[in-house]
């Protein structure tokens, strides 16, 4: 990476003092931005490379921890559905009551319950 003052000398023909005849100040500074826009100090990239690379450990971390999280989802839905079918098979299956008995019970409910309180 070249440093600020060759930059300078390459684009002016001197390190801080211009060899070029501008119009204005504003056509100086035109074609300093559109040159060195896209600067930046050694320091401040030496510390965006130190931010990256903080980013990248911690997004590493993260997936890791997201991929234990994954296990141990697919862990328990899997005791989930085990744990539901011992259910489902413990429990008695309900008996079906034929119609006949179902309109007996209906039409004579009031005695029924008269008779189950005595």
């Amino acid at each position: 990476m070249k440093n600020f003052e060759e930059e300078m000398r390459e684009l002016f023909g001197g390190p801080l003092g211009f060899s070029i005849k501008f119009e204005n100040g504003y056509e100086a500074y035109s074609l300093l931005f559109k040159h060195f826009k896209d600067w930046v100090s050694p320091e401040d990239h030496q510390n965006i490379v130190a931010s990256k690379k903080v980013l990248e450990k911690s997004n590493l971390r993260m997936s890791e921890e997201n991929a234990k999280f994954v296990v141990e989802n697919i862990e328990l839905t899997k005791e989930i559905a085990e744990l539901k079918s011992q259910l489902e098979k413990q429990q008695p299956e309900i008996p079906e009551v034929p119609q006949s008995v179902a309109d007996f019970i209906v039409g004579h409910k009031f005695n029924f319950q008269n008779h189950m309180r005595a």
